[in-house]
């Protein structure tokens, strides 16, 4: 019974990890310096992610395939940045 658990373990432990990295267009932020310091979801099935790069925060956004992603602000049709909220709560701080 024991040995059966900790073989359940074994293999749950890299599944656990693979959930939890990050994808590849998040992975190349990260290589060129920057710190993905929070998410949130974005309208139209992207995801928000605040980056902090060399000490500049600024919004991305990853297509929902995970493959693209895109900087700069996301505007709905009225004008208003979907990113703003987040962004400036990170700069703020506590």
């Amino acid at each position: 019974m024991l040995k059966r658990a900790l073989l359940l373990l074994a293999f749950a432990h890299p599944t656990v990890a693979a959930d939890n990295e990050l994808p590849k267009p998040l992975q190349f932020i990260e290589k060129q310096g920057g710190e993905v310091v929070d998410s949130y979801a974005a309208p139209a099935g992207v995801t928000g992610y605040i980056v902090d790069f060399r000490g500049n925060a600024l919004t991305v956004y990853l297509s929902e395939d995970k493959q693209y992603l895109f900087t700069g602000k996301m505007l709905d049709a009225a004008g208003r940045d979907m990113g703003k909220e987040k962004l400036d709560e990170y700069i703020r701080g506590p």
